[in-house]
C-alpha cells in the first residue's frame, strides 16, 4: 500500500479477506503492517497473519477459508490448524514442499509430477511428516503447470474445487487497485490507514451487490441469469 519518498518502498502491507461473489469477492476483514510496525511491535509477518486468523475464526465455523500460497509455510499451517479453521491453501510446487505418507518419515513422499488433464488426490498424508493434512492437485490443460492444494478438508476434491472459485478473486484486486487504486493510499498512521481502507473496501462490496442486483433485473427475462 503506498509507496515511501524513495517512490520504490512499499509502505504496508494488507492482508484483505473476502467472501466470494459472481467472479467478484466482498471484503470482510483486513489487517495492516509494515516493516516498521513489525520492528517497533517486535513481530513478525506470521504473527500478524495468525492475528487475521485469530480475528475471524469465530466468523469461520463450518466455513473453509481458502488461501494463496504465500500461506503454505509450516507456521502459517500449524496456526491454522491450532486455530481449529478449516484451510485450503495452495501449495507453492516450486520450493518443493515435504508431504509424506507417514508420520514423523520423510522417506516416502507424494509425487507432484502431472500430466495435463490428469488429477490426483491423498488422504490421510503429513505436511513435513508433522501436521495431518488432505492434498489434491489438478492439471487444467489451459494452464501451464499443475495447481495443487493442502488442506484441512476431509475431502481434498471438495478442497480443490473451493480454491478453483477463489481464482475468480483476482477480479476484485484487479478492480481495487485499477478502479479504486488502494495502492496509492499512504496516510503515515496506520489506523487511519485502515479506516480508510475500510471504507474503500465497504464502498467496493456495496458497489458490487448494487450492480449485480441492477444486472439481474436488467437481463431478467432475456435468457439465462448472467453468472
Amino acid at each position: 500500500m503506498g509507496y515511501l519518498k524513495d517512490g520504490k518502498t512499499r509502505g504496508y502491507d494488507v492482508l484483505v479477506l473476502s467472501v466470494p461473489y459472481r467472479g467478484r469477492g466482498i471484503p470482510f476483514h483486513l489487517v495492516s503492517y509494515s516493516s516498521r510496525t513489525l520492528a517497533q511491535e517486535g513481530r513478525s509477518r506470521n504473527q500478524e497473519h495468525r492475528r487475521a486468523w485469530e480475528e475471524v475464526r469465530g466468523m469461520l465455523e463450518g466455513v473453509p477459508l481458502v488461501l494463496d500460497r504465500e500461506f503454505c509455510g509450516e507456521e502459517d499451517l500449524e496456526a491454522l490448524q491450532r486455530a481449529g479453521i478449516q484451510a485450503v491453501v495452495r501449495l507453492n510446487i516450486g520450493v518443493n514442499p515435504t508431504i509424506t505418507f507417514e508420520k514423523g518419515q520423510e522417506d516416502r513422499k507424494i509425487s507432484f509430477q502431472l500430466q495435463p488433464g490428469e488429477r490426483r488426490s491423498y488422504r490421510g498424508v503429513w505436511y513435513k511428516g508433522r501436521i495431518p493434512v488432505q492434498v489434491a492437485g489438478y492439471w487444467a490443460e489451459k494452464y501451464e503447470e499443475p495447481l495443487w492444494v493442502v488442506t484441512f478438508l476431509e475431502d481434498p476434491e471438495q478442497a480443490l474445487e473451493l480454491y478453483r472459485k477463489r481464482m475468480k478473486i483476482e477480479e476484485q484486486f484487479r478492480d481495487l487497485k485499477s478502479v479504486f487504486q488502494v495502492e496509492k493510499l499512504m496516510p503515515k498512521r496506520r489506523d487511519i490507514l485502515e479506516k480508510l481502507l475500510a471504507l474503500v473496501l465497504l464502498a467496493y462490496g456495496i458497489a458490487v451487490l448494487v450492480g449485480e442486483n441492477l444486472r439481474d433485473q436488467v437481463y431478467r427475462g432475456k435468457g439465462k441469469k448472467m453468472e
